[in-house]
């Protein structure tokens, strides 16, 4: 869904990062629960805090900017 459902700014390669982990997160959603109202509404639940953090971040482009910026947080991050 990546891009289709939360648009970001040509930085970091975030849209693409950000499909990549809605697939995870929804296949295993989709996957563990029997009602999908329940599977998409913990997938909201999970996606929207760090969506949003990765859209903050990209709309301010101020990524990996400066000497000691610590970009586990964007890399490491386990869908």
């Amino acid at each position: 869904m990546g891009d289709a459902c939360h648009a970001m700014r040509p930085y970091m390669a975030a849209g693409g990062a950000m499909a990549i982990e809605d697939a995870a997160v929804l296949s295993r959603c989709i996957a563990g629960f029997d009602d999908l109202r329940t599977a998409f509404s913990v997938y909201e639940a999970t996606r929207i805090p760090r969506v949003g953090e990765v859209q903050r971040i990209s709309i301010a482009n101020s990524w990996m900017h400066g000497p000691t910026e610590d970009v586990d947080w964007f890399f490491d991050y386990d869908a």
